[in-house]
């Protein structure tokens, strides 16, 4: 399987049809689709050959529909944070967007009667809204506390899926860069917030700094160990890191 742009961006599309709900899009706006997490769960269940394609279509469909659904509920809450006063009909709005969207999973798995897939993406909701949780309440006392809640939150569903599919061989790197790429998001909020980069060397924006730079030259080497079975992900991953 080829983890092009091309490619995703027609697993996008297919999955924002699926999506599409008239009412919901009114009110809000486009659900976003991760697309680094998406070629990651393209590469693993796509390699799965004992699954047909119509199997790989809905585990690609549902996992992602489930990653939405959790973004979505996000959003939510960091709405609540930044303006306590938010219109109350959007974000109810987004919070059962992120419900219509947990649904249609439950919906697609049905079809293809896989009551242990179910099982395995409720699990992973649980597990990362918890995870979540402890991130938004500042329950951990460290930087490699914080990074290893953040990789579990983006990663964690991936992690699940990867378990049960019993192909793990891409989660080191993956999960690296996944938060990788939420670090650079972090760290460009924190520069906008700030406008300034505070040299502290202690400070919260300083030591994600030094960690995104440290695992970005560690992630080099890494990419390398990609088995020769997602030969493509490592293509198309070399290409991600040299643009940056």
């Amino acid at each position: 399987m080829k983890t092009s742009n091309m490619e995703i961006e027609s697993v996008k599309k297919h999955i924002e049809e699926v999506m599409h709900y008239p009412y919901i899009e009114r009110f809000l706006n486009k659900p976003i689709i991760d697309e680094e997490k998406l070629a990651v769960i393209m590469t693993i269940i796509h390699n799965q050959s004992v699954l047909s394609e119509i199997e790989k279509e809905r585990y690609i469909t549902t996992a992602v529909l489930v990653q939405v659904a959790l973004d979505t509920h996000e959003r939510v809450l960091e709405s609540h944070e930044s303006n306590p006063e938010f219109d109350r009909l959007p974000n109810q709005l987004k919070v059962l967007a992120g419900d219509y969207y947990s649904g249609l999973y439950y919906y697609l798995l049905s079809e293809i009667d896989d009551i242990q897939m179910i099982h395995i993406l409720a699990t992973a909701i649980k597990e990362i809204n918890e995870n979540k949780m402890n991130l938004y309440y500042m329950k951990y006392f460290s930087i490699d506390e914080y990074l290893e809640l953040v990789k579990k939150i983006n990663f964690g569903l991936i992690d699940h899926i990867s378990v049960y599919l019993n192909d793990t061989s891409l989660n080191d790197v993956a999960s690296e860069w996944l938060l990788l790429c939420q670090l650079t998001k972090e760290i460009d909020v924190l520069e906008r917030e700030q406008n300034t980069q505070n040299e502290n060397p202690d400070s919260f924006y300083q030591q994600l700094v030094h960690v995104w730079k440290t695992k970005s030259l560690s992630l080099s080497n890494k990419v390398g160990t990609i088995p020769d079975k997602h030969a493509t992900y490592q293509k198309y991953l070399k290409s991600r890191i040299s643009n940056w």
